[in-house]
């Protein structure tokens, strides 16, 4: 990277998530960071960035790609403007709010020959990789069970926990194995809900998705005849910045749009989520999921 020129990378949205980002970026020094955001509060105390509006993202030439990090119900209509404009585009998850809408948005990167990235943070992590080189060379008849935790602090924008929180667990279940056969939730309250899916050679997937207090727990478990297999996210731990989720993400949707290749989260597995989530999402009996 260091021999190439810096990538124009816009950022939409500098709230929680969207400084982390441009944190994340201006230590990769890779970038040339440009911010777009309402709320003036947010700009403050950003250095090394360039502020401009949405539109003038769109229409700068010198702006290859944008990551947008705005409320959920803003990702479709925003990655439609960001993709039609020609840019390369990584949005926070759930990328978006429909299959319909995430479909649409895939389609569209398909036919502008542009990147798409979701932010599935976990799929990054160390802890994954490592859960992937262990179950790799084991039969999945031998897999019994998944089960995974996942609580965080909830939100007041009227997001629903489901939606929430279980996106980045059902991207590492269908990363592992797949679109589930069925799908099924068991308990769905304001502040938690508990899910179940089967995927092929009958492997049981239960997760909780609970908005609650800290201490915070994140945890995904693979159970085989054998022994356990355990991802356990870190949180607010620190380490080498080049091991962190969030920059080896940044790292991979930089490389991606300098060589066109495929990002590790990208828009398939982000329509997936949204496949999953929908279904999850129906009220009645257990759904069969379409392959």
């Amino acid at each position: 990277m260091e021999s190439m020129e810096k990538l124009g990378i816009g950022i939409v949205g500098v709230g929680l998530w969207g400084r982390n980002y441009v944190r994340t970026l201006a230590e990769s020094n890779a970038c040339q960071i440009f911010v777009a955001d309402v709320a003036e509060k947010n700009l403050k105390g950003l250095q090394d960035v360039r502020v401009v509006s949405f539109p003038e993202l769109l229409a700068h030439d010198g702006i290859k790609a944008l990551i947008i990090a705005t409320p959920d119900n803003t990702h479709f209509p925003l990655a439609v403007q960001a993709l039609e404009a020609g840019k390369d585009v990584l949005v926070e998850k759930p990328m978006a709010l429909s299959v319909e809408e995430a479909e649409e948005m895939l389609l569209l990167a398909q036919r502008r020959k542009r990147i798409i990235a979701i932010a599935h943070t976990p799929i990054y992590s160390c802890s994954f990789d490592l859960l992937k080189s262990q179950i790799e060379g084991i039969a999945k008849k031998d897999i019994i069970r998944i089960e995974a935790v996942r609580t965080s602090q909830g939100r007041k924008n009227g997001s629903d926990v489901l939606w929430d929180l279980a996106c980045h667990d059902l991207a590492m279940a269908i990363s592992l194995f797949g679109l589930p056969k069925k799908a099924k939730t068991i308990r769905r309250e304001h502040h938690t809900c508990q899910y179940k899916m089967i995927f092929n050679n009958d492997i049981e997937f239960i997760g909780i998705a609970s908005w609650s207090d800290p201490p915070f727990h994140r945890e995904f478990k693979v159970y085989t005849r054998e022994r356990v297999y355990q991802f356990q996210e870190p949180i607010g731990a620190k380490g080498l910045k080049s091991n962190l989720p969030l920059s080896r993400m940044c790292s991979d949707f930089i490389r991606c749009s300098y060589t066109r290749a495929r990002p590790l989260s990208d828009g398939v597995l982000g329509l997936n989520v949204i496949r999953c989530l929908t279904l999850l999402s129906q009220e009645g009996d257990e759904v069969k999921c379409s392959q």
